[in-house]
């Protein structure tokens, strides 16, 4: 057996044989084999020496990810449900603010989530926000023989009778006041004043300046008794629209004029039943046809839909709204003639004519940008396919 031979690494390496055993015939690493020739390193001066090894820096632990707070848990409806949990859905501002901050620490206590009040000073930004209202959903009032004011919902959430009561009120006042203006026969030009006589110029003014008072006296619209009784006014939604099967192929039923209608004016209210998105998705979610009924009024959804998810089609029933059956033009070739817009009262969705319609023309309306199209045949209208010419209806409206 030959001789073993030596390696040398400086003064003082020992022979191979005798570390074969410990790192040769064992499945050891580099660092491993390194690690154990380290005791067997001398310097020049014959002391031992230790290999000066890299030292790690330690790594950062992985933080946890903190939970989601659910898109219903936010400070708006903290407040929105404290003052449901009060007695006859009121309270006062101090009485408010404290149960919308209670109810955040234990919420976010029970199920491990991020408040939605935080900073120094919770009870301010509650305040703040109620102050706000931004969502419109609470009413301010100050009861008789109170020092402060006092808070309550602006309706009753989940509740068919108050918002078909609401629905009905609006329709009457639409019918009996804003109807009459906006179907009454075009207005004539009628001089507000006679013009004034030529002033005569031999006659001395004594330097004051001669105004013409009448002499350039702008014209003013008007609508006179005779011109309203001479105009069959409509007395209900029957007399503008109709239900009947759509011009759509597949589509179902669908909206037409049964006379013409002006552009810009209002035609009725979308009904629906107000609640939290939350409570819709709770209670109709993949229930019928709730979701593609539904329509949103800032943060709340008006729910048009029965217990089982399905409009109301009964024409005799206790609530039948014609507007739950317009349909979205699929064609570039026709375009929503009909738009939403928010109304002055709170959880008001009124449909407006854009343009001038024909009777017998199908009423279009964009369902905006949430809503799957995927299933329909044809090209979806975009919402600014529907036009901008709102200025008639916006001027009645505001007045």
């Amino acid at each position: 057996m030959p001789e073993a031979t030596e390696l040398q690494h400086g003064e003082g390496r020992r022979t191979l044989r005798q570390h074969r055993p410990r790192y040769l015939e064992n499945s050891l690493t580099g660092n491993e084999v390194f690690d154990l020739l380290d005791d067997f390193i001398a310097d020049p001066s014959g002391k031992p020496r230790k290999r000066r090894k890299k030292t790690k820096l330690p790594q950062p632990r992985p933080r946890s990810p903190q939970p989601q707070r659910p898109r219903w848990y936010n400070q708006m409806y903290l407040m929105f449900l404290a003052l449901r949990q009060s007695p006859n859905y009121t309270a006062s501002r101090s009485e408010l603010v404290r149960m919308a901050v209670e109810l955040d620490a234990r919420i976010s206590r029970e199920r491990g989530l991020p408040r939605a009040f935080t900073g120094k000073t919770p009870m301010n930004s509650a305040s703040a926000l109620l102050t706000n209202n931004g969502d419109r959903h609470f009413v301010q009032f100050r009861p008789e023989g109170a020092k402060c004011y006092h808070f309550k919902l602006a309706y009753k959430p989940g509740d068919f009778d108050s918002a078909l009561a609401a629905y009905n009120e609006w329709m009457e006042v639409l019918i009996n006041k804003d109807w009459p203006v906006c179907f009454a026969p075009e207005p004539s030009e009628i001089e507000d004043l006679p013009k004034a006589p030529p002033a005569n110029q031999s006659e001395p003014t004594n330097g004051s300046p001669t105004h013409p008072l009448a002499a350039e006296s702008p014209k003013h619209i008007a609508v006179s008794e005779t011109q309203l009784a001479g105009k069959s006014l409509p007395k209900c939604w029957q007399d503008i629209v109709q239900v009947k099967p759509s011009s759509i192929p597949n589509a179902g039923n669908g909206l037409f004029a049964v006379r013409d209608l002006p552009g810009g004016i209002p035609l009725g209210f979308y009904f629906g039943v107000p609640m939290t998105e939350d409570e819709f998705d709770s209670l109709k979610e993949n229930k019928g046809l709730a979701s593609h009924y539904s329509i949103m009024y800032r943060k709340t959804v008006l729910d048009a839909t029965d217990a089982e998810g399905m409009p109301f089609t009964d024409p005799k029933g206790p609530l039948y709204c014609p507007f739950h059956f317009m349909n979205e033009a699929r064609s570039s070739d026709k375009g929503c003639n009909i738009a939403f817009l928010e109304g002055v009262k709170v959880n008001q969705i009124i449909c407006l004519t854009t343009r001038k319609i024909k009777e017998g023309e199908e009423l279009f309306v964009s369902y905006g940008n949430e809503v799957d199209r995927s299933h329909w045949d044809g090209r979806a209208m975009r919402a600014s396919d529907c036009g901008d010419s709102l200025a008639r209806g916006l001027q009645i409206l505001a007045s």
